[in-house]
């Protein structure tokens, strides 16, 4: 009897053990959910010097500072154009795809970095990135060179989140979103299954949540092979938009490679025009 009373008191160590050190892995990937990337000189001065990019600062309510790129189309000058919102994935510093996204049409296009990256300070977190995203809109909707009435949130990856929230606060033209969460705790309980993820999820993202609340158009874009979030969480958002969805899924891209299948431009420039109507 005492061997097998050492052998459960050896059992519920490891068992504790094994459950701290799971919890402390958790935590860990929360912590590095964010990579806040700095501009590479070359970026910098690509951007600074492109007669179409414009250097861009915001002030936040709590005195923080975020830095980004507003991006003109051909012959626009001072005119009212519509604009669009883009929220890149956690990795991305914002000044690459103001350089690479030269193919919205019409649309000033306005690429802010989230708070930590590039030149914008402060720290990001779920309830900052969803402040911000208000404070970028309400912001740049008051240019004179916007239409206020014909701006659309773009989320790729992690920026599904902040695309979403801001189609839910704020009466938006419409929506595009590139492979994106159903939320984080279920991604992350698919991922663990055997494991109580849920409290430690300090970002949880609950896009499809939010999604059911949202009545302007959604463009959806997935792919069959992405194994960072399998198209099936992407689906519940799908599933659960209160608008009309579009949606395409690409056979045989992933999650990194979604903008490299050859209808990925025209798709998402479809969408785009068809809003204007």
């Amino acid at each position: 009897m005492r061997f097998i009373r050492y052998l459960i008191i050896a059992g519920l160590i490891v068992g504790s053990l094994t459950a701290l050190q799971f919890a402390m892995v958790i935590w860990n990937q929360e912590d590095q959910l964010f990579f806040e990337s700095s501009i590479s000189e070359t970026d910098r001065e690509d951007a600074s010097s492109h007669d179409r990019i414009e250097n861009i600062t915001l002030q936040t309510e709590d005195q923080e500072t975020l830095q980004g790129w507003l991006r003109h189309p051909e012959d626009a000058e001072d005119e009212a154009r519509p604009l669009l919102i883009y929220f890149g994935g956690n990795a991305e510093e914002s000044t690459r795809a103001a350089l690479s996204h030269d193919w919205f049409g019409d649309y000033r296009a306005v690429f802010m970095n989230y708070r930590g990256y590039g030149d914008s300070t402060g720290e990001p977190g779920e309830d900052t990135i969803f402040r911000d995203a208000v404070t970028i809109h309400d912001t740049l909707a008051e240019r004179d060179d916007i239409d206020g009435e014909q701006i659309v949130s773009f989320g790729r990856s992690m920026g599904s989140a902040p695309a979403t929230h801001l189609a839910q606060v704020r009466d938006l033209a419409g929506t595009v979103l590139i492979a994106p969460y159903d939320s984080r705790v279920r991604v992350q309980e698919h991922r663990h299954p055997w494991l109580p993820v849920g409290p430690f999820i300090r970002h949880p993202f609950e896009v499809s949540e939010m999604a059911k609340e949202i009545a302007s158009p959604l463009l959806l874009i997935t792919g069959s092979d992405d194994q960072v979030i399998l198209p099936e969480h992407s689906f519940v958002t799908r599933d659960n938009w209160g608008g009309d969805v579009t949606d395409k899924h690409y056979e045989g891209y992933g999650h990194n490679d979604l903008q490299l299948h050859p209808d990925y431009q025209h798709d998402i420039r479809s969408f785009l025009e068809a809003l204007k109507d």
